[in-house]
């Protein structure tokens, strides 16, 4: 590590000691920390009050960021989990814009400490009340990980809580032989309770590994400012025996020692890919692009690149390498080293449309992939010039099919999301169209425009400007809901079409075998990004909607994507050339 001094900022609440005590100790050289209380009113604690704690947090960000810290950490574990799913990333953006440092909530770090040990049933313990828990069992939940036993000291107040000692936590965990024995992973949920020499020690006796929310937190900190975790900690031999090169000893009960999968823990957390003897990122990153610059797909990639890179302590260098139906750049991606070090700005056309379209394919979309999140939907619009005769979608449908045959309507190419979303209107409103493809939707509107074409199902960014222009008239929308850009639009469902869904996204994945605590940073800092307001205006002005989902939700969206396109391929006779 170089002799740059890096700050780690902490936002705790009052009376946090271990966050402000203990931390520092347990520091890399040439890292410090720098701790601001959070005002809470009064003493109890109750969702109420927690939420208005979480009020204070942009002054108090502003306020540490004068230290000059790297990393801000929101540690309140509680209150972080609170106002459900995203919310932590919604709390860390507000961070982020008052101070324009790079944050970081306890909750999110707790997930990617979990989700690197592959956590999957857990022995949860607290010092909250019921309705506290409530939402730190949903949010668990969430992300696929059962709570095998809750244990709670149930405090009403904070005072109650810092009357908790470590030796208490640890008698609570190892009294409990069952839940031990049912879960793979302790976690415990409170910045305030636990010493780290308490977690080794309970990792020794009951062999389930600990994650602890001052943990997750510090490494989150490091993590995100690029420090390796795990060597600057002391490690004591088993007195009277040698350390044996490259494996940790432990001497059960020491308190000059953390346990070895603690510290595989703090590694993973830190995001080594298996086998690295650095912590993620160690090079700029390569964002592959599988189209042509200037498109939709260029566009969402940059910015992605642009805002995470500073999370990241890397440049992310966008590359486009265009052709083959996005096939030569989604393949290169694929082959690429499983590192978190090269990305795929993919679409449901590089990865669902062109399952059902090419009879093979040199990667498979669901196999060679991990996914990341889904950066951004964007809708496809049914547009027709001003002086067609129909002015609804009910009015097109009714003349359609009086002229079966006669009606064309253009798309982006074979293959591309408006031919399918043209065949699926074939298909569920019973009409008989002809397909005429153009290379990209530019010429389409212009022959809609000038009345050579009846009809066109375009990317909303290509269509916009000439519906506000007044040159094209939009009918539907191929979502299944209504886009805030067009919001007197309907959707083709509300229009009498109930299995009409054409939902085009862009996401970013990494290859097969990318570590998880890889893919959870790399989705946590987008998900930030996304909740930046100068973002969503900048995605609104390209008529997409952000969305920052889960790997595990991406995944599923994939998967029904596939089996849509591939059946309405397949019942148009739709082949790539």
């Amino acid at each position: 590590m170089d002799n740059k001094v890096r700050r780690i900022g902490i936002l705790a609440p009052p009376g946090n000691v271990a966050m402000e005590r203990e931390l520092p100790a347990h520091l890399p050289p040439g890292v410090v920390m720098n701790h601001n209380r959070l005002s809470r009113p009064g003493n109890a604690i109750s969702r109420e009050s927690l939420l208005a704690m979480a009020e204070s947090l942009e002054q108090a960000a502003h306020d540490l960021a004068q230290a000059y810290p790297e990393v801000i950490v929101y540690g309140c574990t509680s209150g972080s989990f609170l106002e459900g799913i995203g919310n932590e990333a919604r709390l860390a953006a507000r961070i982020t814009s008052r101070t324009g440092i790079p944050a970081v909530t306890t909750s999110t770090a707790v997930v990617e400490a979990l989700q690197a040990l592959g956590a999957r049933r857990v022995f949860l313990i607290t010092p909250y009340p019921d309705e506290v828990n409530e939402h730190e069992l949903a949010f668990l939940k969430h992300f696929r990980m059962e709570t095998v036993a809750l244990e709670s000291f149930r405090c009403p107040t904070s005072e109650d809580i810092r009357t908790i000692s470590s030796d208490q936590v640890a008698e609570l965990v190892l009294g409990n032989a069952a839940a031990i024995r049912d879960c793979d992973t302790i976690f415990i949920s409170c910045t305030n309770l636990l010493t780290l020499d308490r977690i080794a020690m309970i990792e020794a006796r009951s062999g389930r590994p600990v994650i602890s929310s001052n943990q997750a937190s510090l490494w989150a900190g490091l993590a995100r400012m690029g420090v390796p975790m795990g060597g600057h900690y002391r490690r004591a031999a088993v007195p009277g025996r040698p350390r044996r090169k490259g494996r940790v000893i432990q001497r059960r009960g020491s308190r000059a020692m953390l346990s070895r999968r603690l510290l595989l823990a703090a590694s993973a957390f830190a995001a080594r890919p298996a086998g690295a003897s650095e912590p993620f990122p160690t090079r700029p990153l390569r964002l592959i692009v599988p189209y042509a610059p200037g498109g939709s797909t260029d566009l969402l990639a940059r910015m992605v690149a642009e805002r995470i890179a500073p999370g990241l302590g890397q440049p992310v260098v966008v590359e486009n390498r265009p052709g083959g139906g996005a096939i030569i750049g989604s393949e290169a991606a694929a082959r690429a080293a499983p590192d978190g070090h090269t990305l795929l700005m993919a679409t449901n056309g590089s990865h669902a449309i062109n399952v059902g379209i090419f009879r093979s394919l040199p990667y498979d979309p669901l196999r060679d992939f991990a996914p990341v999140t889904i950066v951004a939907s964007v809708p496809l619009v049914l547009v027709v010039a001003p002086g067609f005769p129909a002015t609804t979608p009910q009015e097109l449908v009714a003349y359609a099919r009086t002229r079966p045959g006669q009606l064309s309507y253009g798309s982006a190419g074979t293959g591309a999301s408006g031919h399918l979303a043209g065949e699926m209107l074939k298909r569920l409103a019973g009409i008989d169209m002809v397909h005429v493809p153009y290379r990209g939707d530019g010429p389409a509107l212009v022959d809609v425009i000038g009345g050579r074409l009846a009809m066109n199902f375009a990317n909303l960014p290509a269509a916009i400007g000439f519906i506000r222009a007044g040159t094209l008239r939009p009918l539907a929308v191929s979502a299944g809901s209504r886009t805030p850009a067009l919001l007197d639009i309907p959707t083709l469902r509300e229009a009498g079409i109930p299995e009409f869904e054409v939902d085009p996204w862009y996401g970013l994945m990494a290859p097969a075998g990318t570590p998880p605590a890889v893919i959870g940073r790399l989705q946590s800092l987008v998900a930030v990004a996304l909740a930046l307001p100068d973002v969503r205006e900048q995605l609104a002005g390209l008529g997409a909607q952000p969305v920052g989902n889960s790997p595990a939700e991406f995944a599923t969206v994939l998967r029904n994507d596939i089996a849509r396109y591939v059946r309405v391929a397949k019942e148009a006779g739709i082949e790539a050339n």
